[in-house]
């Protein structure tokens, strides 16, 4: 594990070039046969640090919380991520979607949830990751979830394990889909229910 500083924000510019987004990727290349998964967690924003990080993956989770802005912001990392695509890694896949702190009890947060199903359909990772003290707690101390002890804690611990099993089988769908897309002289591009 790779610990982030705050120094990094100093390289989050809104308008990275091309060489700038393939730094990491080189990185990581030389690196490609030590290590069986890599995991980039990246700021919640659009920049640099966030584009970077998905020139050098094979797959990118969009997390989300239900709330009033969370469609706009899921359009732009879409867009995003098919700018991506586009210029620097068409071997990116979308693996989907996550809501996590979701409320489902709450009226306004049951609304955002359906309409986030409506609008981005099969892409929304289910279920959504519900808010819960105990991931609060585990945050806090600073603690990785599977080894916070109690019930709730085993279910969360659960539920990312399962995340992490699905996006790998996806980026391996994907993976094999464009290489036989390859040998038949066409690439798909993936596709996504969205209404703009």
């Amino acid at each position: 594990m790779l610990v982030g500083s705050p120094n990094a924000m100093r390289f989050d510019s809104p308008k990275p070039s091309n060489g700038q987004l393939r730094k990491l990727k080189r990185a990581l290349d030389d690196l490609r046969d030590s290590y069986d998964l890599v995991l980039i967690d990246t700021p919640p924003s659009l920049n640099a640090l966030t584009r970077t990080a998905w020139t050098a993956s094979d797959g990118v989770i969009l997390v989300t919380e239900p709330g009033l802005f969370s469609i706009v912001a899921l359009q732009r990392a879409l867009a995003a991520a098919d700018e991506v695509i586009d210029t620097v890694n068409p071997a990116l896949e979308v693996v989907g979607i996550q809501v996590n702190r979701a409320k489902p009890q709450l009226p306004e947060q049951e609304f955002r949830l359906a309409e986030i199903d409506e609008l981005f359909g099969d892409k929304v990772m289910k279920p959504a990751i519900e808010e819960r003290a105990v991931l609060s707690q585990a945050e806090g101390a600073a603690k990785p979830i599977s080894s916070w002890g109690g019930e709730a804690a085993a279910e969360l611990s659960q539920q990312f394990a399962d995340i992490l099993q699905r996006s790998i089988a996806a980026i391996d769908s994907a993976r094999n889909a464009s290489a036989g897309n390859a040998k038949g002289g066409r690439l798909g591009r993936r596709s996504r229910k969205s209404k703009d």
